[in-house]
């Protein structure tokens, strides 16, 4: 495969059984306005989790052109993968079953080039990301000895305790929730969830174990993130230029930050032929679309009434503080409004994992 000298057009070169010669064929009729000037392409043939066989086009403007096929099921496809607003692909290489490409990126308010991984497992989905660990907001201590029951003295915090952080002391069994707070001369007297299992020694470590304040990567200094925990999503924060960041309630390690995408796709308009004729240019509605998902837990679709109609997941013994099961299997959406030219957009409203096998439609005329 290789790019055509106006950049417009990626050909492949291969020979045919049918003339006895080498063709080179467009491959990218349907799909030029992906194609913008390649200055780079590699391509792989799987990873160690996935099958598939991918091609990548480095477009001039910072893009990838990705194209798909499986030659013998006559299956092709392409798609357009951008990164952060005015962040840049430059080059894209693969070696063996990783790929990796060089990115432009306005880090730390400055243009720094970056080399990253794309990662292999599908519940990865936050860009240039990275997990957290979870800041001991210094030194915390046992402030003095012989204490008993649900109040405990501690000092050596370089910020106040939060409510709902669980904390472990040294040679004492068992975790605690923090319930309340209350400053103190010397430091802070906190309220734990239950009686502590033995009274601990002065100065004993305190160890936060769930936190609401967290220590982010380097490379999401003063950046503005999403945050992933496990199949739920935090939400949007900011880090701070001692790279930690603050959440709303408390969280292990192991969270992940970095920049949303949001993958977008829409059909083409739907056309058909009846028996009084073709429907082109005819009023027309979808009226319900049923989609076939596998591992998913978000995605939300919208027709021409323009309302997005998100997935809900949940299940008779749900529980927030449990994991999301992801969704495996056919779902129904209905939609009103009618337009001339009619499609379905598929998109996300938070970055977790989506897959999508097919989808069929039903439409109203």
């Amino acid at each position: 495969m290789y790019a055509q000298k106006n950049g417009k057009s990626i050909r492949e070169y291969l020979f045919s059984d049918v003339e006895n010669a080498y063709a080179s064929t467009s491959i990218s009729i349907l799909a030029s306005h992906l194609v913008n000037a390649p200055v780079d392409m590699t391509m792989i043939t799987g990873t160690t989790t996935r099958p598939e066989q991918f091609a990548f086009f480095t477009n001039n403007d910072g893009t990838l052109a990705l194209f798909h096929s499986v030659r013998a099921e006559k299956i092709a496809g392409w798609t357009l993968w951008t990164t952060r607003t005015d962040d840049e692909f430059v080059s894209i290489t693969a070696l063996n079953e990783n790929l990796f490409c060089v990115c432009k990126r306005e880090l730390e308010g400055s243009t720094i080039y970056t080399l990253e991984k794309f990662a292999e497992q599908d519940d990865l989905t936050l860009d240039c990301s990275g997990t957290t660990t979870v800041n001991q907001q210094g030194t915390p201590l046992v402030n003095g000895g012989s204490q008993t029951g649900t109040s405990l003295n501690v000092d050596g915090y370089t910020s106040a305790p939060n409510t709902g952080d669980v904390i472990t002391i040294d040679a004492v069994s068992g975790s605690y929730e923090i319930q309340t707070v209350t400053p103190t001369a010397s430091g802070y007297t906190i309220v734990l969830n239950q009686a502590l299992d033995s009274s601990p020694a002065d100065n004993a470590a305190i160890t936060i174990t769930s936190g609401r304040v967290h220590n982010s990567p380097a490379h999401l200094t003063e950046e503005t993130v999403n945050a992933v925990d496990g199949t739920f999503s935090l939400g949007e924060f900011t880090t701070t230029s001692s790279d930690t960041v603050t959440f709303n309630e408390a969280h292990t390690a192991g969270v992940i930050l970095g920049f949303n995408y949001n993958p977008s796709l829409e059909t083409m308009p739907i056309d058909r032929e009846v028996n009084t004729g073709p429907l082109t240019g005819e009023i027309k509605r979808i009226s319900r679309a049923v989609i076939d998902l596998s591992d998913t837990l978000n995605v939300a679709l919208q027709a021409a009434d323009n309302t997005a109609k998100s997935l809900v997941i949940r299940q008779v013994d749900f529980n927030v503080a449990n994991a999301v099961d992801k969704v495996t299997g056919k779902k129904e959406f209905f939609f009103l409004g009618y337009d001339r030219q009619p499609t379905l957009k598929i998109t996300q409203t938070a970055p977790l994992p989506l897959k999508v096998l097919g989808v069929a439609l039903e439409v109203v005329y």
